[in-house]
């Protein structure tokens, strides 16, 4: 009985090994498509202020576009009134419009590693501080403040013209707008009586400066469109 019983499950375990086969291999992983990136560019956030509704990435370019037109516009209607307070009123709406701007293009440059744009926005707010700040003591006793707000002007346009990101026109609006504003301030260091409203110099510098402001304004909105 034993033996019988040996033989049986030994034809058994005989049969089992000669019908098993091995499992087959798992599946190889897939590898990811080299056709398409692995991450893909997701639409721009939006979001809700209480103030302004929704708001996109854009919305700082926005603000700096606005800011450069009303420096711009206010900034060269204060040159040509004869009423000492509204040049006052016009130019400080201007310098605050201009430190905004340029603030916030400070900001998005330097996000995209441009550190002569970074730079120069930044001497650029620094100038239109110096003549915000002496703006409300009038024309003769800014004329220190002035001096060194647009010898600050002309540090920045040339630091922001030497990369080629803008278009060559607005660079040399830019760069004449410098030469110009450093010639009125020699003109004052060696003893010349110069006002932030005198002609030729330095107003013919105003105009050259507008331009430059509209080609940086085109710029930005042509970037969001």
């Amino acid at each position: 009985m034993a033996c019988s019983n040996c033989n049986y499950y030994g034809m058994k375990y005989h049969s089992f090994l000669m019908n098993w086969r091995p499992p087959s291999a798992a599946p190889p992983l897939r590898e990811p498509s080299r056709s398409r990136p692995l991450f893909e560019d997701a639409p721009p956030q939006r979001i809700l202020s209480p103030t302004w509704g929704p708001l996109t990435h854009t919305t700082p370019d926005t603000i700096a576009s606005f800011g450069l037109a009303i420096g711009g516009i206010f900034g060269l209607a204060g040159t040509f009134v004869a009423s000492a307070p509204l040049r006052e009123s016009l130019w400080a709406i201007d310098g605050v419009a201009l430190v905004v701007a340029t603030a916030l293009l400070t900001m998005k440059y330097q996000r995209l590693g441009n550190d002569c744009f970074v730079a120069g926005f930044l001497t650029f707010l620094a100038g239109e501080t110096l003549l915000l700040a002496g703006n409300a003591a009038g024309l003769q006793a800014s004329v220190p403040s002035y001096v060194g707000g647009i010898s600050l002007w002309a540090a920045a346009l040339i630091l922001i013209s030497v990369p080629s990101t803008f278009a060559l026109w607005m660079r040399l609006t830019a760069l004449v707008a410098a030469a110009l504003f450093l010639v009125s301030v020699s003109m004052v260091l060696w003893g010349t009586p110069l006002l932030p409203t005198s002609s030729p110099l330095p107003a013919a510098g105003y105009p050259f400066l507008v331009l430059t402001f509209a080609g940086w304004i085109w710029t930005l909105v042509r970037a969001e469109g």
